[in-house]
């Protein structure tokens, strides 16, 4: 062995060179508190012939096989990225963001508790999912695929290759499958193919059910990778740059020699992403891979989602940023804030098609709503059910933490005069009881001995949720 280089990873981000090309025996590493590190030592020998990581890849140390002298030439440089054009002076702010503008802390859930310390108005943030074994650097969630019915895939684990399923009403996250590879980003492409990107290795064809690999692609696949939802060609982050993987040819094509850490692509169809190893920047490419300077940040920027179309989060675009902030840009002024901090890591980020933010944090995914008013989910025999007798209880789900009070109050879940059974030849009954679950939202009503009848259950509009906003009609 003529040197080795020691690398080291924090919080689960990219490897960067601590020691380069060094004899030493031993070293003192002084961390941060608070934060994990995870070391790579790779080795040369004589003749010049280096390790190569497995299924990571990490910056370039120098060394080189020694196969005689090349004649000296100017090293060229990256071309600079020119800025986009100054938006629009007239352009009018999304209504969210106008609101997390006013600096307003929320009152963070009890329940299901995030892992950030502070979220702003208007949005509130819950624990999403959870049960993902951490990896030795603690890292648990990683990647994050939504599925057409709201169900969510993630993967994660010891070695950061498993995969997990979970429900669109969100919990503990069931075990899927436990790949070799490491996950760091996941996909489904329009005709509902999961593929995977793994950190350095190959493109991995994916089945949706069962999570096994179907077919591997190429190597150097980086930690991203982004579908175009027209073509369903697949653009991938690699150590060249980016590249375009058709899924018919099964060929790659070079796109950009730009280096990425993710890749989104916007509601227009343009491709954006988070430049590393640089993760300050976030650019935009047009069709020749020419990339456009959209924003530039302080801080190592990790992921970016564009709010969906149809939803409060149209026109906004969520970057995640390893420090454990949220940032939010509205995209008519490119204006952002921080609307969500002090989280334990900040990894893939994703929005949802009814208007939700998911993210990936150290021990689980976390859930940003946009405050709205309660909503009655399902009841408990549902609409128009025909129920044996005798059945004295009902229930009642909510999709927001209902508020309890004292029970006296008249926005209180547990005030039995919020919940009417009407019956055609019977008179308006109320519960006799009430008792609420916070952790599933639901309503108990348990009524006397119910006879044989047609009833409607009547949900009141006084009832209010957790942040003070009421039903906006009865139910």
């Amino acid at each position: 062995v003529k040197h080795v280089t020691v690398y080291v990873s924090e919080n689960g981000g990219n490897f960067t060179i601590w020691k380069r090309q060094t004899t030493d025996t031993e070293g003192v590493f002084l961390g941060q508190e608070g934060k994990t590190y995870e070391f790579l030592v790779l080795a040369t020998d004589e003749a010049g012939n280096t390790e190569k990581p497995n299924g990571i890849t990490v910056p370039d140390d120098g060394s080189s096989p020694d196969l005689g002298t090349l004649p000296t030439v100017e090293q060229t440089s990256e071309p600079p990225i020119q800025p986009a054009p100054d938006p629009n002076p007239d352009a009018v702010p999304n209504n969210l963001f106008i609101i997390a503008s006013q600096n307003i802390p929320n009152t963070l859930s009890l329940i299901q508790r995030s892992e950030f310390e502070q979220v702003l108005r208007p949005f509130t943030a819950q624990a999403f999912a959870t049960g993902i074994p951490v990896s030795h650097a603690q890292i648990g969630p990683m990647a994050i695929v939504i599925q057409e019915d709201g169900s969510v895939i993630a993967s994660g684990g010891v070695n950061r290759g498993s995969l997990f399923s979970i429900p669109q009403t969100g919990g503990t996250a069931n075990l899927l499958a436990e790949l070799a590879h490491p996950l760091f980003d996941l996909a489904i492409a329009p005709d509902g193919q999961l593929w995977a990107a793994t950190g350095g290795g190959p493109l991995l064809k994916l089945d949706r059910t069962t999570g096994a690999i179907i077919k591997q692609y190429g190597d150097g696949i980086t930690q991203s990778l982004a579908i175009n939802a027209q073509t369903g060609q697949i653009y991938v982050s690699s150590s060249n740059g980016i590249e375009i993987f058709d899924p018919i040819t099964e060929t790659f094509t070079h796109f950009s020699d730009r280096r990425v850490g993710n890749l989104a692509f916007a509601p227009d169809g343009t491709l954006w992403a988070a430049r590393w190893p640089e993760r300050g920047e976030i650019v935009r490419f047009d069709e020749t891979g020419q990339a456009q300077l959209m924003l530039l940040f302080d801080k190592p920027i990790d992921s970016l989602a564009f709010g969906q179309q149809n939803t409060r989060l149209a026109g906004l675009l969520f970057v995640s940023s390893n420090n454990g902030e949220l940032l939010m840009v509205d995209l008519a002024t490119r204006q952002f804030l921080t609307v969500a901090s002090g989280g334990s890591r900040g990894d893939i980020v994703e929005t949802t098609t009814d208007g939700r933010v998911l993210l990936s944090q150290s021990q689980q995914i976390d859930v940003l709503n946009p405050l709205a008013a309660p909503q009655v989910t399902f009841t408990n025999p549902a609409p128009d059910a025909i129920v044996a007798l005798p059945n004295s209880t009902l229930t009642v789900t909510f999709n927001s933490d209902m508020l309890v009070g004292s029970g006296t109050e008249a926005f209180s879940v547990l005030n039995k005069a919020n919940f009417v059974l009407d019956g055609e030849s019977q008179e308006p009954l109320t519960p006799q009881t009430v008792r609420y679950d916070a952790t599933t939202r639901t309503a108990y009503l348990s009524f006397a001995a119910l006879e044989a009848d047609h009833y409607e259950l009547q949900v009141s509009n006084q009832l209010q949720s957790n942040a003070g906003i009421a039903i906006e009609q009865v139910y």
